[in-house]
C-alpha cells in the first residue's frame, strides 16, 4: 500500500474509482489511513500534490481519530467496559445466572446484561446489546419524531432504522425518514437536532438557506450539535462493527 509523509506523520492511502462521483473526495478510514475517491474518468492528477495541499485538514482529522482510538469508551464489549447511551458512559455488567432468557437493565450507572448460564458467550452478548440499543433507539426516535412533526406541522410517511456507515439520517421524496440507530448513543439534544434536520427536509428537500433557517428557528444551537456529531461520530460508529 503506498505511503506519504505529511507534517512528520506517515499515512497509507488507497485509490477508489467511483462512477457516480464528479469530484475528488478524501476520507480518513483510520488515523493513519486515507481513502481517495475519484470520478471513474479522472486522469492526470497528482496524488502527492493533492494530499500535500490538504495536509492541514488531514492532520486535524487524524489527530481527532487518534484521540478517539485511545479512548476506552465504546472500544470493546466485555464485562466492565464503558458504553455510551444518550451521551453518557455506562459500565457494562455481564451477569450469568440460572434464568430462562436474557434481559438487560439500565440501573444507575450500569448497563446490566443478565444472561442464562448456558448462553454465556461473546456473540450472543453482542446480539443482545445491539437489539437493546435498536429497541431504545426506535422508541426514542419515534417519540421525538412525533413531537417535532407536530411542532413543524409535517407528516412523515414512515420511520426506519438503518445501520449506515457514514450517515445519521435521511429523508426520501416520499416522506420516509431513515435514522442511524447508533444516534441513541448521542446526547438527547443531538438526537433532537437530527430529528429536526430530517423533518425540515419535508418542507425544504435540499440544504438551501431557507432549510437552514428553518432548522435554526427550531434548534438555535444546531451548529453545536452538528459539531458534536462531526467530532464524536467515529466514537459511535466503532461499536458493533
Amino acid at each position: 500500500m503506498p505511503e506519504i509523509s505529511l507534517c512528520g506523520n506517515t499515512f497509507t492511502y488507497t485509490l477508489k474509482l467511483c462512477k457516480r462521483r464528479k469530484t475528488i473526495q478524501l476520507k480518513l478510514t483510520a488515523y493513519d489511513k486515507i481513502e481517495i475517491s475519484v470520478p471513474a474518468g479522472a486522469r492526470n492528477f497528482d496524488i502527492n500534490n493533492l494530499l500535500t495541499e490538504k495536509a492541514q485538514w488531514i492532520i486535524s482529522k487524524s489527530t481527532r481519530l487518534k484521540s478517539i482510538s485511545e479512548m476506552s469508551i465504546n472500544s470493546s464489549i466485555i464485562d466492565g467496559c464503558e458504553l455510551l447511551f444518550l451521551g453518557r458512559p455506562y459500565k457494562l455488567k455481564v451477569i450469568s445466572q440460572e434464568i430462562a432468557s436474557a434481559y438487560i437493565e439500565l440501573k444507575e450507572d450500569n448497563i446490566s446484561v443478565n444472561m442464562p448460564t448456558a448462553m454465556d458467550n461473546g456473540k450472543l452478548l453482542n446480539s443482545f446489546l445491539i437489539n437493546w440499543y435498536k429497541t431504545n433507539s426506535f422508541q426514542i426516535l419515534e417519540n421525538r419524531t412525533r413531537y417535532w412533526a407536530k411542532h413543524l406541522a409535517v407528516s412523515p410517511l414512515k420511520l426506519n432504522l438503518k445501520d449506515q456507515k457514514t450517515r445519521w439520517g435521511s429523508c426520501s421524496s416520499l416522506g420516509t425518514i431513515n435514522y442511524n440507530w447508533r444516534i441513541v448513543m448521542a446526547p438527547p439534544d443531538v438526537i433532537d437536532y437530527l430529528v429536526i434536520h430530517e423533518l425540515c427536509h419535508l418542507v425544504f428537500p435540499n440544504h438551501s438557506q431557507n432549510f437552514w433557517q428553518l432548522v435554526a428557528k427550531n434548534c438555535p444551537n444546531f451548529q453545536e450539535h452538528r459539531t458534536w456529531l462531526k467530532n464524536n461520530g467515529p466514537l459511535l460508529m466503532r461499536l458493533f462493527k
